[in-house]
């Protein structure tokens, strides 16, 4: 109960500061959405398998003509699935985790060339819900326990396309184990997305 105030608390806190940037004259701000590829490393289930949805709203505050730094704050689907392919072609989920993060990633950026920049930070992350099944059956909360906090290292390539849109892809994975009942479980995820310039 502790974590959640001060993630609440941490997240109010941002976006106070989405808030006030959108009126400055130096920040710069838009919408990131895209798709997430999840695995989760230690599950014994291997592959970026699990689609999930990613969705929400950048800044960037320029420091130099090749530096910047920004921050972020969206929804992300993570998790990990694993399917089995029936005599008969169909496909039948053995094993999925649903996991539903509001994630903030601090990032420093560098400007490689006019359109293309790299990124490098760490994302926190809050799990606000979650859901696992076995043999396509919802498992019961109480026969695991999960971490309602993630924190990430998190790179990002973005390739500006035009002036105000462009491609972001970013990988990014657990430093701390995502269950807390003594079973070590790491997010891992690939993202692709687009980013639009507001400002």
């Amino acid at each position: 109960m502790k974590n959640n105030y001060i993630f609440s608390g941490f997240l109010t806190s941002v976006l106070i500061l989405f808030f006030f940037a959108s009126y400055s004259q130096n920040f710069r701000g838009g919408i990131v959405a895209g798709l997430n590829g999840g695995q989760i490393d230690g599950d014994t289930q291997r592959g970026f398998n699990k689609v999930g949805v990613l969705a929400g709203l950048f800044v960037d505050y320029p420091l130099s003509e090749k530096f910047s730094i920004g921050a972020e704050m969206y929804y992300i689907g993570k998790g990990a699935v694993k399917q089995i392919e029936n005599a008969d072609g169909s496909k039948f989920e053995e094993f999925k985790t649903v996991l539903n993060y509001v994630e903030v990633p601090f990032l420093l950026r560098y400007q490689v060339l006019k359109k293309i920049s790299i990124s490098g930070g760490i994302a926190p992350a809050y799990l606000f819900s979650s859901k696992m099944y076995g043999q396509a059956q919802e498992l019961a909360e109480n026969t695991y326990q999960l971490r309602n906090y993630d924190i990430e290292p998190i790179l990002e390539a973005d390739f500006r396309f035009f002036k105000k849109l462009g491609l972001t892809l970013r990988y990014s994975f657990s430093v701390i184990t995502i269950r807390t009942d003594n079973v070590n479980w790491f997010n891992k995820d690939l993202s692709i997305g687009l980013r639009y310039n507001i400002k």
